[in-house]
């Protein structure tokens, strides 16, 4: 895995690095994710997204319905991306 990461293959995000209690959107964490996956489409035609921590960003505050939005804006976006 660390091989991965080194060649730049494999992103991960920690959500507990990007996301700031208080703030009520998750637009934030979005924007960085559709910046590594623009990366990736240059580089290659295949990529996976793995959205865990669902609980974590509930459990840190943020409401449900914008837990729901970030899942769903990020299933649109790997679905955009993956039409082209």
């Amino acid at each position: 895995m660390d091989q991965l990461v080194a060649s730049g293959s494999l992103k991960f995000v920690d959500i507990l690095s990007h996301v700031r209690p208080g703030v009520d959107t998750l637009r934030p964490l979005l924007d960085l994710v559709q910046t590594f996956i623009n990366d990736a489409d240059a580089t290659t035609t295949q990529f996976l997204v793995v959205f865990d921590g669902v609980s974590t960003l509930e459990w840190l505050g943020f409401a449900a319905i914008e837990v729901g939005r970030l899942n769903r804006a990020l299933s649109s976006l790997c679905r955009k991306v993956h039409r082209k």
